[in-house]
């Protein structure tokens, strides 16, 4: 099932994207400060799955939604997809949580100087592998 989708190009890069993307905010779940309620990761991961099938091209997440619960979905939910086939996957750094206090408001992770640019590839590391090493483009969450 595909539905022909509107698409244009993503600013000055080569990428071509649906106007409609997936934003994974909620699938992140509902155990943290910002969730929307409780979710079911394998409605959730159906959910993207018929997202792709309508023609949806690009998936909006951040390590920060569901304090990294999203991306996992996210990466489970495309298991199995032919790379040809997979969408873009947009997510974005720049916010930290307290592992011990799951309801705490996240905040900016500003780090001063160079260690910041170190720093930020350590994210981008851990992003991903939580993402199966497939995102296309990293965006500061501010």
């Amino acid at each position: 099932m595909t539905t022909t989708l509107t698409t244009r190009r993503l600013g000055n890069t080569d990428m071509t994207i649906t106007t409609v993307g997936f934003g994974a905010w909620a699938v992140g779940g509902g155990d943290w400060a910002f969730g929307w309620g409780p979710q079911e990761d394998d409605e959730s991961i159906a959910t993207i799955r018929h997202a792709l099938a309508r023609g949806i091209n690009w998936i909006d997440t951040a390590a920060v939604y569901g304090l990294g619960h999203s991306e996992e979905v996210v990466r489970r939910a495309l298991e199995g997809v032919p790379a040809g086939e997979r969408p873009y996957i947009f997510t974005k750094c720049g916010m930290v949580w307290d592992e011990r206090n799951r309801m705490a408001s996240p905040g900016q992770d500003l780090r001063p100087g160079e260690d910041q640019y170190r720093y930020g590839e350590q994210k981008q590391d851990a992003q991903r592998n939580a993402l199966g090493n497939q995102f296309q483009q990293w965006r500061s969450h501010r």
